[in-house]
């Protein structure tokens, strides 16, 4: 009997070895069954713009001499709003503006920026269009982490003005080394007088063109300014006819005082070669003084009339208001400059710091003025195009790279 259970014994603990044995194999033969991970749905970011219409600060010229470009900038800003608005605006929510006059000095910069940033406080401002009164403005804005975006000033100050501060059209550095480079190489001119006002922006250009000027191995033989205001100015051209230079570079605030300066340099016999700054290159200010604006060169950022969206917004203006765009690349600028931020503003919202960091991201965008793009000092990176005024008729002669 115990020889029989031993032999029982030894079945089972071998059948149960087998057994064992089987389930191991199975276990380690079969796939590991993983856990389903449940695939999330991708959200749509919906970007959160508080209730009612955006309010943006908006200052330009609307006084004074600089009202000559000052309104017709205003025109171009309003008809880019209302064309927004017009097509649902801004992720269903209008665009509104609130209009301060800048009057082109720098304590009507402050003021209205102080208006806009303390009493509205607006977290945008557009503008202002002069560069005085721009960097004035800036010294509120900045501090207040207001974003400031100019269509207009372009002193070469404002480059490093600050990190909230952007603009499209392009810094006077740009243009006034084309400039001066042209009439050193292409017209061949060797000695040059200036004609300048004191004002933040044709002084900026002032200094570039005479550094260029100089550094290509030209004279300085004549360096006249003068006041705004001022309404004489034979002493400033007997200086320059004394001088005999070859060629007067006329840098002013506003045409107004450009084209006084053009009359008495023709009543005093000065024939040497005149170029000059870019608010001067104006269709309607040349049709009225057909007479002085003979044989003069200036630059201005491209503007190709027949672009699609360019030809757009120039039919647009005349239509809306009746007369052809008075200066066509400052009025660009400023259509462009709203689409940008309306742009900007359906992708990130109002937040300035939001839209400060978009807008440095702004690559070959498709404007009336051409294809911006924003450097790291929120410059526009954008070509320029030498024009011959003569004879009422703006010529364009094409973009020069030095």
């Amino acid at each position: 009997m115990a020889e029989k259970s031993n032999k029982a014994l030894g079945w089972v603990v071998i059948v149960a070895v087998i057994l064992l044995g089987f389930i191991y194999l199975s276990k380690s033969s079969s796939p590991e069954v993983q856990p389903v991970e449940e695939v999330a749905e991708e959200e749509e970011v919906v970007v959160e713009i508080p209730d009612g219409p955006i309010i943006l600060g908006a200052m330009t010229p609307l006084s004074g001499e600089a009202v000559v470009y000052g309104e017709p900038i205003q025109r171009a800003t309003n008809l880019a709003v209302e064309e927004i608005n017009a097509a649902g605006g801004v992720n269903g929510h209008e665009l509104q503006l609130i209009w301060e006059d800048s009057k082109c000095a720098p304590q009507e910069g402050t003021t209205a920026a102080q208006k806009l940033v303390e009493v509205d406080q607006v977290g945008i401002v557009i503008g202002t269009t002069c560069s005085g009164s721009t960097l004035a403005a800036i010294e509120i804005t900045e501090p207040a982490g207001v974003l400031l975006f100019s269509a207009a000033a372009s002193s070469p100050d404002i480059t490093d003005a600050g990190d909230f501060v952007f603009r499209t059209y392009p810094s006077d550095g740009i243009g006034g080394e084309i400039l001066a480079t042209y009439t050193y190489k292409e017209l061949a001119k060797t000695k040059l007088a200036i004609i300048s006002e004191l004002t933040d922006y044709p002084q900026g250009l002032r200094a570039v063109f005479a550094d260029t000027f100089t550094g290509l191995g030209g004279e300085l033989v004549a360096d006249e300014t003068y006041a705004t205001g001022d309404t004489d100015f034979r002493t400033q051209i007997l200086k320059v006819k004394a001088a005999e230079a070859d060629v007067v570079y006329v840098s002013v605030q506003t045409p107004i005082s450009g084209t006084l300066i053009l009359k008495q340099l023709k009543e005093n016999g000065i024939e040497a070669q005149v170029v000059v700054n870019d608010v001067m290159i104006s269709e309607e200010i040349i049709s009225e003084n057909e007479d002085l604006y003979t044989n003069i060169y200036g630059a201005i950022p491209e503007l190709d009339e027949t672009r699609e969206v360019t030809a757009r917004y120039l039919a647009n203006y005349e239509a809306r208001y009746g007369n052809a765009a008075e200066f066509p690349a400052y009025m660009a600028s400023a259509y462009d400059q709203v689409f940008i931020l309306a742009e900007a503003m359906s992708e990130v919202g109002v937040s300035a710091e939001a839209l400060r960091d978009y807008l440095y991201t702004v690559e070959n965008w498709p404007g009336a003025l051409g294809d911006i793009t924003i450097d790291g000092n929120g410059d526009p990176i954008i070509g320029y195009n030498i024009k011959l005024l003569d004879n009422a008729v703006i010529t364009d002669l094409g973009a020069y790279t030095p």
